[in-house]
């Protein structure tokens, strides 16, 4: 079996001390990036927890404790910035030793990057944006040196701070905070990436075939050396069979080997270099079809890189690197407003924190109104309406948007199954449903129309969130959205332009996947599989257990997968609390009482200890007996999803009365016809 060569390098690597002595040019940005790490050996575990920490959920406000340490990591963070100004980064590798060589600053850089990350999202959170801009360019330079190592793992690690940085960008490209003279610095930084390999994947794979050719001559030359192969290079070969195959070489053998793989190398490198991407893969495949074949020798077999993974990575990050660096052109010229490029979920949650500061004996007041409980606004709802015009301009503004990434919102280790932004999209929503109402029977049809276009946009961004809930609670708006539309259409409230405003807003849902029913499915099989593997293993990796345990989530059904969801969710939060969880008060599931059946939800909760030791014991067939409490009625629901939007749009185009108005009528009370 093949092993690719970062695999061998990094079970040779022996880390040294960040700051082992290094020449002190200090022209050379690897002089003050060792400077940096020694600064940073000082920072306690205590300290880098609260930091790493932070970036699995980057979305929460900083705390004290983040201030404090990242202050004491400040000096550190200063000498990464200046080493990043310099020309050229030279680590003094000593290339001659091969395998052996030790790489001892791709893991204090990998550090420093992540220390950096998130004192640029800090910094972000402060409003202090060219300051994160700055520091975004640091990462992106770090990236840069990084790869010039020319040693496959650096390239690697290159491209990782990379992301990391770019990360960060995101985030202040989500909220449209960075100015065109922010755009160009940081363009600037990425001038050096800005190449057809931006981190020196190709050379780096050579460099790799020049050590393995030399470290394979010195240390496996001879037929004496050949002889230790299972005790001195166990690392090297997959099993007792390949270390024979290596002792019983003549040396002219294993020299006709070392060739054979040479020459198959110098094919990889020349696929990897055509322009035309298909072909390249082409030519890759037709090696690698060779390899596996044998036709390329032994050695070769498991020394030759993954090598359309490799292209890939290179391939991704010169994708990466280009959008990135269009998009900064775009925005420091101005032919792009930062607006354009903002991230509708982060107005929609300023939106639900402006929401929350309404006190919640006037919102319930409000949600009466909104569900007939209460007939007519009084003086004291008036007002709470007043105060959360706030609320809708921020939702109206997000609505807009053209990209929507519920993700930013997100711990990030956690499984897709129901975030605080759910339950406050759904009040906000109710809000706007409600404000709806009181306009039209105010006579004012064009602003409801707009409150309820509102509803629809956020439904078509609902669309592409992974959690089974957002497809859910996207069904739900869209539904009582619809519902007020219809009534209002019965008794002629809209005319011809809101009508037209009504139905542009409700075509932007998807009709492939109405209300991303399909689309949550898969984002929540995703991460689901390997949890479940986690938790049924016992900490033992067995590939095989890994593949049927992904296979067997692969087939439930999104009942099912919102079950599992809750069982674990109960789980996690009984380990959190020492006892378990069956709170139907729970602040994320309240606000969702008309999407899912909260004393289902409770009856979850509790078959969760009888559950959990199934689990533990490996056994995820859980849905071989019996059938499930479907709280949420997922499958149903996505039954109609399709014949819901097609009888809404329906309704929404026709010229006259929707369908069955005449019948509304006759059955309706007059003051039922006065309003919707």
């Amino acid at each position: 079996m093949r092993r690719h060569l970062t695999v061998l390098l990094f079970l040779v690597l022996v880390v040294l001390p960040a700051g082992a002595a290094r020449g002190a040019d200090d022209r050379n940005a690897v002089t003050w990036y060792h400077r940096a790490f020694e600064r940073l050996e000082r920072l306690s575990e205590a300290d880098r927890e609260v930091i790493f920490s932070y970036l699995d959920n980057p979305g929460a406000p900083p705390s004290p404790r983040l201030r404090e340490a990242l202050a004491r990591a400040a000096p550190a963070l200063d000498l990464m910035r200046r080493g990043s100004r310099q020309e050229y980064a030279d680590s003094g590798l000593d290339y001659s030793q091969g395998f052996d060589m030790l790489l001892p600053h791709l893991a204090p850089m990998r550090t420093a990057a992540k220390i950096m990350q998130a004192d640029a999202l800090v910094r972000l959170h402060d409003g202090d944006w060219s300051a994160a801009a700055d520091r975004i360019g640091v990462m992106y330079r770090v990236s840069e040196h990084c790869a010039s190592d020319c040693i496959l793992i650096s390239s690697l690690v290159g491209a990782a701070i990379f992301r990391v940085g770019d990360a960060a960008a995101q985030h202040g490209f989500d909220r449209a905070v960075f100015s065109d003279l922010d755009c160009a610095n940081m363009l600037r930084a990425m001038r050096g990436l800005e190449t057809g390999d931006p981190f020196n994947t190709v050379e780096s794979v050579v460099m790799e075939q020049e050590l393995a050719i030399t470290w394979l001559q010195k240390h496996l030359g001879t037929e004496a050396s050949r002889q230790n192969v299972p005790d001195m290079f166990q690392w090297l070969v997959e099993d007792e069979r390949a270390a024979a195959g290596l002792a019983q070489m003549t040396d002219d053998e294993f020299q006709a080997q070392l060739d054979a793989y040479d020459r198959g190398m110098d094919r990889f490198v020349e696929a990897v270099s055509m322009e035309d991407r298909e072909e390249a893969r082409a030519e890759l495949q037709r090696l690698s079809e060779e390899i596996s074949a044998g036709e390329h020798g032994f050695l070769a077999s498991f020394l030759m890189p993954a090598l359309d993974k490799y292209y890939d990575r290179m391939c991704d990050a010169k994708d990466q690197i280009s959008r990135r660096a269009e998009m900064l052109r775009a925005l420091a010229t101005g032919r792009v407003r930062p607006e354009e490029e903002a991230n509708a979920a982060l107005y929609y949650a300023r939106g639900i924190e402006r929401l929350r500061k309404i006190k919640l004996e006037r919102f319930e007041a409000v949600c009466a109104f909104e569900t007939g409980r209460i007939a007519e606004p009084d003086e004291a709802m008036l007002a709470t309406f007043e105060e959360g015009q706030g609320v809708v301009d921020l939702f109206r503004e997000g609505a807009q948007k053209k990209r929507c990434d519920f993700a930013v919102l997100r711990p990030r280790r956690e499984l897709p199954f129901c975030f605080d932004y759910l339950g406050g999209l759904r009040d906000a929503i109710r809000f706007l449903h409600a404000d709806a109402l009181r306009l039209l029977r105010a006579g004012e049809p064009g602003a409801a129309a707009d409150r309820l276009a509102i509803g629809y946009r956020v439904v078509a961004h609902l669309e592409g969130d992974d959690p089974i809930l957002s497809a859910l609670l996207a069904h739900r708006i869209f539904d009582r959205t619809t519902e007020i539309a219809v009534s209002a259409l019965t008794i002629d409230a809209f005319a011809a332009e809101q009508r037209a405003t009504l139905l542009g807003a409700a075509e932007r849902i998807g009709r492939k996947d109405p209300f991303g029913y399909i689309s949550s499915l898969l984002g929540t099989r995703r991460p689901l599989g390997p949890a479940l593997y986690e938790i049924t293993s016992a900490g033992q990796f067995d590939r095989e257990a890994y593949d049927a345990t992904n296979a067997t989530v692969k087939r439930w059904d999104g009942d099912q997968l919102l079950y599992m969801l809750a069982i674990l969710d109960t789980m996690t939060r009984a380990g959190e609390d020492g006892e378990s969880e069956t709170d139907t008060e729970d602040h994320r599931f309240a606000p969702l009482a008309d999407v899912i059946s909260l004393s289902e939800l409770e009856a979850v909760r509790r078959e969760a200890a009888h559950i959990a030791p199934r689990l533990a014991r490996g056994e995820i067939e859980i849905f071989d007996k019996g059938d499930i409490t479907r709280f949420g009625r997922v499958a149903e629901r996505m039954h109609s999803a399709r014949g819901d939007l097609r009888r809404a749009l329906a309704a929404l185009r026709s010229p006259g009365r929707p369908a069955g108005a005449e019948a509304r009528e006759a059955s309706a009370s007059p003051a039922d016809a006065e309003r919707p």
